[in-house]
């Protein structure tokens, strides 16, 4: 099985209920589906790192 990983960093932990890193099951244990979710889940990453240091006060939401 294999997993998406994604360290938050510090500064953005609060917008994230204090979570230290994301990690979620990319339910599958076929290496090319693996890498096609973790890409998608990457962007989604990404997205809402970019919206947390933007945002003033809010929680965003993963899985």
């Amino acid at each position: 099985m294999f997993y998406f990983r994604k360290a938050i960093p510090k500064d953005l932990r609060p917008w994230f209920e204090g979570r230290h890193e994301v990690k979620i099951s990319l339910q599958t244990s076929d290496l090319e589906l693996a890498r096609a979710r973790y890409a998608e889940l990457d962007a989604e990453c990404r997205q809402k790192l970019i919206l947390a240091k933007s945002a003033s006060s809010h929680t965003v939401d993963f899985h």
